[in-house]
């Protein structure tokens, strides 16, 4: 299934090869969160930007290479030591997933392993993490569900100081229902 991402009636997300529409997480979320991110830099926001290109590069090269690659950048460094530390296996990097269940879309960071245990975990290039940021991990479970057992979720925070932080994120009902009800009204929009 290829995905392609596109803006429909403002709203960003993803058409499929038949042409149905499904908005991105983000736009959904972006109604429960508005506003989340006009307070940060942009040279940050930027910043972020470059460092997720660069793991979703590393992540493809360690698919196909026994050792982790090596960076200049110190906080992409810092992560992909704690992730080789930690001994995490990268199956994909930054693949566009939907749910046709749900009708939404996304494009999770990666889907990894550890100690035989499936993980969407989510980069965060940021001093703080913010709530949405878990809200946005729970919205890719369902793009795994129908072939994998449940993944686990976590979010690794890397701060200026290149400080890596693992932050297990558990699946919660209300976080989930909130989740569905501002996909409902943003569809509703449509």
């Amino acid at each position: 299934m290829t995905l392609t991402p596109i803006t429909y009636k403002d709203v960003r997300g993803y058409k499929d090869e038949t042409g149905k529409f499904m908005p991105a997480s983000g736009s959904a979320l972006d109604l429960l969160f508005p506003s989340a991110m006009s307070w940060i830099d942009q040279k940050y926001l930027d910043e972020g930007t470059k460092c997720h290109q660069e793991m979703k590069e590393a992540l493809e090269w360690r698919m196909f290479n026994e050792e982790w690659p090596k960076s200049k950048n110190p906080r992409v460094a810092a992560l992909l030591e704690a992730l080789e530390e930690w001994k995490f296996i990268p199956l994909e990097a930054e693949q566009p997933r939907c749910s046709y269940i749900y009708g939404h879309a996304g494009m999770p960071d990666a889907l990894m392993t550890r100690n035989d245990l499936y993980v969407i975990p989510d980069w965060k290039f940021a001093e703080s993490i913010d709530e949405r940021y878990e809200y946005q991990l729970e919205s890719y479970l369902p793009f795994f569900s129908t072939y994998l057992p449940r993944p686990a979720l976590m979010l690794f925070q890397v701060t200026r100081e290149a400080k890596v932080k693992a932050i297990v994120v558990k699946p919660n009902a209300k976080r989930w229902a909130l989740f569905l009800n501002a996909l409902a009204v943003l569809k509703f929009r449509l």
